[in-house]
């Protein structure tokens, strides 16, 4: 799991377990040092928003999906956002882009965004079974699913995700 984290990420983490880690090892020497001494209370302590609930919580998550959408809507994507809902399912972001001047071919996107420490399976098996409902709804096959994070994925996440490559795990640094 500390492979998902950035260098500056890491170097926190080294930081609060007083480890002395110099800043211009390279990302997978960090990673090899720090292992056998984080556990995951440590990776979900860096992640988290320490504890922030209700309001704050909402903001930081409108916050998010905002950065994710904006990422799409550079990629050529119109995109609609925050509880979109199409007939019993709903998604953070639907985007939609067509290419072509003859032969048009229209792309979808749906993304479901995670602005928490850790996705785990629950959350993955939700968002594929979502994602196989409006691929089925919509009758289409350009459909591109995105599963994205401030935190990092369980390792059976990533596990699950190879094995579905209309699928995709992104990690995105939230605002802090």
């Amino acid at each position: 799991m500390l492979r998902q984290l950035s260098k500056d990420e890491l170097l926190q983490i080294a930081k609060n377990k007083r480890a002395k880690i110099k800043e211009a090892l390279p990302k997978s020497k960090m990673v090899e040092l720090l292992t056998p001494f984080v556990t995951r209370k440590d990776i979900d302590e860096i992640l988290s928003k320490h504890g922030r609930r209700g309001q704050k919580a909402l903001i930081d998550g409108m916050l998010f999906e905002r950065k994710v959408m904006k990422r799409f809507t550079a990629q050529g994507y119109k995109c609609e956002l925050s509880d979109v809902s199409i007939r019993g399912m709903e998604f953070d972001i639907i985007g939609e882009k067509t290419e072509g001047t003859l032969i048009r071919k229209t792309y979808y996107i749906i993304a479901e965004c995670k602005n928490k420490p850790n996705v785990t399976m629950q959350d993955f098996d939700k968002f594929l079974g979502k994602y196989n409902h409006f691929v089925r709804r919509k009758g289409v096959r350009n459909v591109e699913g995105y599963l994205i994070t401030s935190g990092i994925f369980e390792p059976a996440v990533k596990s699950a995700a190879r094995t579905h490559p209309e699928i995709r795990l992104v990690r995105i640094k939230a605002r802090t």
